[in-house]
């Protein structure tokens, strides 16, 4: 059987199947619509939401500047932590709604 796999550290991340083929035609998509590029070039038309965001006072996240999003990862490595403390291996993210979106991706 066919799989995919991503390692970033110590995580691995496999997908299987159809996991792994809606996995490639999106990663496929992604790469189609310049979307690496356009992150790294702060395109704002990246996010629906950024006209929103900016009146709302919530500065987005750019990778070259994370700010908010840094101060997640403390959090993160907290959990991974205990997780692996706990002896998981395997972790299943679910969710709905704006904060879940993670889980779609």
């Amino acid at each position: 059987m066919s799989f995919t796999a991503v390692v970033s550290g110590e995580t691995a991340i496999t997908a299987r199947g159809p996991v792994r083929e809606a996995a490639e035609r999106v990663l496929g998509r992604l790469w189609i619509d310049q979307v690496p590029v356009r992150l790294a070039s702060e395109d704002p038309a990246l996010w629906p939401s950024a006209a929103t965001a900016a009146v709302e006072g919530r500065p987005l996240c750019w990778p070259g500047q994370p700010g908010p999003g840094r101060a997640a990862l403390d959090r993160a490595e907290e959990l991974v932590a205990d997780a692996r403390a706990a002896g998981l291996t395997e972790v299943a993210l679910l969710g709905r709604g704006a904060p879940a979106r993670a889980a779609e991706l």
